[in-house]
């Protein structure tokens, strides 16, 4: 990997997602039992699993971001590996946790069905995601900036349909919409169907 993606993306990316602190909250607030976050990052997620959450796998293919965490929590247990092959036993997690990191994965279905994989039956997926826009112009802007914008967000599409792909293999319990300039959704699904 490059300087950039090890020394300043972590940074970047602490930055950016700093803004959606309330979501963030909200959302994990909602985990329990043994949980699983995708793409971890540098913990930035970490001072909101409240005392319902027995242990945290912190899931992260990035040796930067995990170069960049700091943290005394003694419930997580770091796994350095990406979410096309998350190497934790079938039906062992109650929570998963995904906050804008579907839309760097190599393979989405294939990291899908791995998360449904590792949930207990009746388990939760809490995410947040954007999403490419539906139709029109804004949809071919994102198609077309999304060359140049993958490299610099390491991985990051601006153009998928990550929403869609959720309720493909998921029972959605909740999903809003943020108002923003680039479509976002939270929200919560379980395994059971």
């Amino acid at each position: 990997m490059s300087f950039y993606e090890e020394s300043v993306f972590p940074h970047l990316n602490n930055w950016v997602t700093s803004k959606f602190k309330p979501y963030r909250e909200d959302l994990i607030s909602n985990s329990y039992g043994e949980v699983l976050e995708i793409g971890f990052g540098s913990g930035f997620n970490l001072p909101f699993y409240g005392e319902q959450v027995s242990k945290i796998h912190a899931l992260e293919p990035s040796v930067g971001m995990i170069e960049n965490m700091k943290f005394q929590d003694k419930r997580v247990h770091v796994i350095n590996a990406g979410a096309e092959q998350i190497p934790l036993k079938e039906n062992s997690i109650d929570t998963v946790v995904s906050f804008l990191v579907l839309c760097t994965v190599q393979d989405l279905d294939k990291s899908l069905s791995e998360i449904k994989r590792v949930l207990k039956p009746g388990g939760k997926l809490l995410f947040f995601e954007h999403v490419s826009p539906r139709q029109g112009l804004k949809r071919s802007i994102f198609n077309g900036l999304n060359p140049i914008w993958k490299p610099l967000a390491c991985g990051c599409n601006l153009n998928r349909d990550t929403i869609d792909k959720i309720k493909e293999i998921f029972t959605i319990e909740k999903l809003e919409k943020l108002n923003s300039s680039v479509p976002i959704f939270y929200g919560s699904a379980t395994t059971c169907r």
